[in-house]
């Protein structure tokens, strides 16, 4: 009984985990002011499908943070881990 527990617990957490990047992207998207639309356009898709992920009926897609990332500069590792990258001043 404590395997499946277990499981379910790990199941929850992996959603909670998948909740929170999908809403950093589509927060980012908002930050630089690029709207579903756009993004769907650029992507090649219809823009029900970046619906689709904000609405959790469908998950998040490499394309989608690769379109991101090389089109729009949005940083894959913010999206993931939630954190800023600070500047590294690097002496010489």
């Amino acid at each position: 009984m404590a395997n499946i527990r277990n499981i379910h617990k790990m199941s929850r957490i992996k959603y909670e985990i998948s909740i929170k990047i999908i809403d950093r992207v589509f927060k980012s998207m908002a930050d630089k002011g690029l709207s579903q639309t756009e993004i769907a356009k650029k992507m090649g898709v219809p823009p029900s499908e970046l619906t689709d992920i904000k609405m959790r009926r469908q998950r998040l897609t490499y394309q989608l943070l690769e379109c991101l990332h090389l089109d729009y500069g949005i940083s894959i590792d913010e999206i993931i881990t939630g954190r800023k990258k600070k500047d590294e001043i690097v002496n010489y």
